[in-house]
This record gives C-alpha cells, structure tokens and sequence, in this order.
C-alpha cells in the first residue's frame, strides 16, 4: 500500500472528508488530495500531524517505499516502451525487405531495345532486317527488377537451329539500373553476315528473352 493510499484509508476510518483533514493539519484541501494521489509527501509539521489526527505513523521508511513503487511502475512503463519501438523497428525492416525482394523477383512490364549509330542516331530497319554495319551501340531498357546478366545471342540465316546460335554478348548489371548500353560486336556479326539476334535478361533466374531482330551486315556502302 503506498503513502497516498495510506491517508486516505485512515481519513476514510475516521468519517472525514478531505477539507476535514485539511483544516485539522492547518493545510489546503488540495494538499490533501496530493498527499492521497501520491503527487506530493507530507513532511516535517505536516506528518506530525498527520500522525496525530489519523493515529497513524508516516514515517521515512514508508516514504521510501510508495515512491519505490512508483519508479518501479515508472521502470517497467518504459521497458515496456522499448520494448514496442524494438518490435516495430524490426517488422518495418521485415516489411521493407519483403518489398525489395518482390521488386527483384517481379517480371519486368516492358522491356525497350534500340538501336544506335556512332553519332547516337537512332538506327531502323529496312524490310525487317536492321543494317548491323551502321550500329554502335545498343540500348537496352527495363521497368521493374534488376537483372542479373544480360545475354546476345545470334543464329545464322538459315539454320534457325539452336545448335547454331552463338552467345555474343554478356552483360553484369549493378543493382538499382534500369537502362544498360552495349557495344555492337561487330566482326561476329560481320563473319555470320545475317542473323537473327535476341536478348536474355536474367532476374534472379526468370528469364525473359526478347524478341528475334534480323541483322545484315554489308559494310560494302561503308567501304564506298
């Protein structure tokens, strides 16, 4: 039982009210109450009086031990705190890592790929086939995710067999990027002459390929 409750309990025995027991200690009514609600400790004048009107003794000693109970629920409010804001920090690191890893792991919405010369024009096809002689560089855009590797391969005309495709090209990206410039290999392309190129995009093992460009190289217009 703490201090407060204490005095309330022999004033409460004694059938008076708390402006009572303020005018026989010679205190405010709101001193009393403080006393009783453990928000302020009669001391000096004050207890000896409290001791004679209540026939009660409060000493130091039980000083002491209501304000020990109020650190003690004090110390456990705020291990009890730290003990939430510990949990929350965890589940939103838990909740941030589940997020990255779907966005990892998320099939790209639309992959972009084009294609540049060495004045960073864009290069077209003509009749469906794209003059490889022309191209220095490729562009080549994705959404969502990061791939690990990107892939070119090319089949010679012709054969359209997988045991003819070549790998040409492959690509490290770094985490985060969404746009990534590859350099046109162009003696391969110029030894097969025409080709049927495509694009792997690793994420995290889910492939995605793209689809077959035709590629010609004739640098004869080059050489004139």
């Amino acid at each position: 039982m703490t201090l407060g409750e204490t005095i309330k309990q022999a004033r409460m025995a004694k059938n008076m009210s708390q402006e009572d027991l303020a005018n026989e200690v010679g205190v405010s009514r709101q001193a009393i109450s403080k006393w009783e609600s453990n928000k302020a400790i009669p001391t000096g004048i004050n207890r000896e009086c409290l001791n004679s009107v209540l026939d009660i003794s409060v000493d130091l000693e039980h000083q002491k031990n209501g304000q020990g109970t109020g650190s003690k629920r004090k110390f456990i409010i705020i291990i009890g705190i730290v003990i939430l804001l510990v949990f929350i920090s965890v589940l939103v690191i838990l909740l941030c890592k589940s997020q990255n890893e779907m966005i990892k792991t998320e099939e790209p919405s639309d992959i972009s790929i084009r294609f540049f010369d060495a004045d960073m024009n864009d290069v077209f096809d003509e009749a469906l086939w794209y003059p490889a002689a022309d191209i220095v560089g490729i562009m080549i855009q994705w959404e969502v995710g990061t791939p690990d590797t990107i892939k070119m391969f090319a089949t010679p005309s012709g054969s359209e067999t997988m045991e003819e495709t070549e790998l040409l090209v492959t690509k490290s990206i770094k985490d985060g990027e969404h746009v990534v410039l590859l350099p046109l290999p162009a003696d391969q392309l110029k030894r097969l002459y025409m080709t049927h190129v495509y694009f792997e995009l690793d994420f995290q093992g889910n492939i995605i390929t793209s689809e077959d460009y035709n590629f010609i190289y004739d640098d004869t217009e080059n050489a004139l």
